[in-house]
């Protein structure tokens, strides 16, 4: 984890911005959880699009955007209950 946090450190020291949201719980920056904050944004805009018949997304297909939802939940979810020392938060 250090590695990538140095990685990531790194890149933002060469000006390529990495947009890290703050998990709610643990106040830290999280790559899961803003995995999973975007991916219910592009799902929503399926929902929108699908609904509003609208082109203005490009076709988003809302079945795909479903299945990155679940993966990301399930990364996020599948994190805060393997942390710890075999412990379930």
């Amino acid at each position: 984890m250090e590695k990538l946090k140095a990685l990531a450190k790194g890149l933002q020291e060469k000006g390529i911005p990495l947009i890290y949201l703050r998990d709610p719980k643990t106040q830290e920056p999280s790559v899961t959880f803003s995995m999973m904050v975007v991916s219910f944004v592009l799902c929503t805009g399926a929902v929108i699009a699908k609904v509003a018949e609208s082109k203005l997304l490009g076709g988003l297909n809302f079945e795909y955007c479903l299945q990155l939802l679940m993966a990301t939940g399930a990364g996020y979810l599948g994190r805060k209950f393997m942390s710890g020392d075999k412990t379930i938060e």
